[in-house]
Parts: C-alpha cells; structure tokens; sequence
C-alpha cells in the first residue's frame, strides 16, 4: 500500500517539476521500508549514488511529509552535507513545500541514518520502526513561515512507512 494517493503524488511532481523546470517522465520506486527493512545500511544500499529523490514519510500519529533533493545519498563517508538549491522538504497534510533556505546544509549523508533533511529538520534514525525519529520544532536550514513545525507533529515520532522514489525527466 502506497503511502499517498495519486493527488497527493500529482501535487508533489507537479510542484517538484515546476521548480526545477523540467518535465518529469517517471518515477522509479527505489526503496520500501516495509519491504527492503528499517536500517540504514537497507536505504543506502537502495538509494545511494542515485539523484532526485523523492522521500515519503508516514507515522505512527498519522502524519505524512517528505523530502526531495537533486542530490545522491552517500553512506561512503561518516558525515557529508551536500549543496542542493533545489532541494525541498513538504507536507503531505497539508499540500506545504518549504524552500531550502540554507542550501550548504541541504542533505546531510550518515552512514548511521537514513535521509536526513538539514540540521534535522527531517531525520530519520537507524532501525527506524523501533527507535524514534525526529523533526526540529524550528527550522534552521528549510523556511518556515507557519506553525506547521515539525512536520511530524512531534518532535518525535515512529516511521510506520518510509518510500523513496527516482525521478527521472524528459529530455527536451
């Protein structure tokens, strides 16, 4: 069972698409938490050396909220932030994209975590169906110009589901 349904993933690619001004051809399921595990090494070994991906989040308190960068995950190294100026993280509950605001601090790469978006605004913790995540209750490096943080609702939460999508464009 997917984690959105198909308005909720045609808002995503519209907005997705429309800021990186390309024309989105499709979009490749790289990785399910359910299906391919809840560790880390289980999402780089998925998703590693691959660009524009889209990441889904689901809770255990209903909430559901992502990511997407241009940039590849990397597991190589302890720690690497990645440059992305197009990098965004969104809402799913409430159709909401924040704009990176920081772009030095786009993606930080661990090879001890999943994705992880900014300073922690998104971050997504090792055996992540049993140990608590968390979203920053204040942005640092994504704008944040509502009361709709953490995306998660808390500042902790339990994945229930985590997807990961390849976004390949048309060339024009």
């Amino acid at each position: 069972r997917l984690i959105i349904d198909n308005q909720q993933l045609k808002f995503i690619i519209d907005v997705i698409s429309s800021k990186v001004k390309k024309t989105i051809k499709k979009l490749y399921l790289c990785y399910r938490a359910t299906s391919d595990g809840d560790k880390a090494i289980s999402f780089h070994e998925k998703c590693d050396r691959l660009k524009n991906i889209i990441i889904l989040i689901s809770t255990n308190n209903g909430k559901k909220f992502g990511g997407f960068s241009t940039e590849s995950w990397d597991s190589k190294i302890q720690e690497l932030w990645k440059r992305d100026e197009d990098a965004y993280i969104f809402s799913i509950d409430n159709f909401k994209f924040y704009d990176v605001i920081k772009p030095e601090k786009a993606i930080l790469c661990h090879k001890d975590f999943g994705p992880i978006f900014g300073n922690g605004e998104i971050l997504i913790n090792d055996n992540f169906f049993l140990n608590p995540s968390t979203c920053l209750e204040k942005n640092e490096c994504y704008e944040s110009n509502d009361n709709s943080f953490p995306l998660s609702g808390l500042k902790e939460f339990y994945v229930t589901q985590l997807e990961a999508y390849k976004i390949d464009y048309c060339n024009h």
